[in-house]
């Protein structure tokens, strides 16, 4: 256990609205935050005619999994080897985890 406090999950949804665990990657030396929240994912609009929807993302097992296995076969050496400020590196580094976020965990309605 750390004896400091570094990853944290806030949010405005009623505290028996949500469940949080974590889980072991094996990516880093820390662990995956999952925040499962039971939300309606529809709503009426104003004139209760139509339905409006929001886009959320899935974070099974099989997910989390292909996340892990896309960074892990990234090929991070080649990535940090080119000239460029720290910055430059910070930016692309978040560009590919992005990427690969988006490609696990695509949005859905």
């Amino acid at each position: 256990m750390s004896a400091t406090l570094i990853d944290n999950i806030f949010t405005n949804l009623k505290h028996d609205h949500l469940d949080a665990t974590n889980k072991e990657l094996g990516i880093s030396d820390h662990k995956c935050q999952i925040l499962y929240a039971k939300i309606r994912n529809h709503k009426r609009n104003h004139n209760n005619t139509q339905m409006e929807y929001r886009d959320i993302r899935v974070h099974s097992n099989e997910n989390i999994k292909l996340f892990g296995d896309l960074l892990e076969t990234q090929n991070w050496k080649t990535t940090f080897t080119e000239h460029g400020s720290i910055d430059e590196w910070y930016d692309k580094f978040v560009s590919i985890v992005k990427y690969h976020y988006n490609t696990a965990f695509p949005t859905r309605k």
